[in-house]
């Protein structure tokens, strides 16, 4: 498994954030599940979401991959998270997870949580494991927009970076 350093005083869930949401966009292969757009992430031209379909109340539901989709920063913002066209989005999600997916996810509510840095070693496996099976070309392409964009967090980047190369 790739190791990254990691700072003193170094925020797991603001990190653990960012290796869930590229999980989710690495799963729907950097395109948005609902339009099919490919992502400026691997040299298309929409920006993508990652979009917690029930919240993140507690930890279980934030870090739980059922729980996301890829979707376009149009589609997020416009149709989402539009209170005038919620229920569209509502459809759409269901469109593509199937419909009782809200259902589902009602479940892990009153989850009991356990510790940030447990789900930080799960994501960081899991999302290793997720970019490794991705065909050459999008691994390329994402690395290459990595290694042009400095702008990322450290210890994300570095991780993204030593998974794609397998370093």
């Amino acid at each position: 498994m790739t190791k990254v350093k990691i700072p003193p005083k170094f925020d797991y869930k603001k990190y653990s954030d960012e290796i869930w949401y590229e999980i989710i966009k690495a799963k729907a292969g950097y395109k948005c599940e609902i339009s099919g757009a490919t992502g400026t992430l691997i040299g298309g031209d929409s920006v993508l979401n990652a979009h917690h379909i029930s919240g993140k109340p507690n930890l279980v539901l934030r870090y739980l991959y059922e729980n996301g989709i890829s979707v376009t920063q149009g589609i997020h913002k416009f149709t989402i998270h539009n209170p005038n066209r919620a229920e569209s989005g509502r459809e759409q999600i269901k469109a593509v997870k199937g419909d009782f997916i809200f259902e589902r996810l009602k479940i892990y509510l009153n989850a009991k949580s356990g510790s940030v840095k447990l789900y930080t070693i799960k994501l960081e496996q899991d999302l290793a494991e997720i970019l490794n099976k991705l065909p050459d070309n999008i691994k390329k392409a994402r690395l290459d927009y990595l290694l042009a964009d400095k702008k990322r967090n450290k210890p994300i980047r570095e991780f993204l970076i030593k998974c794609l190369t397998n370093n």
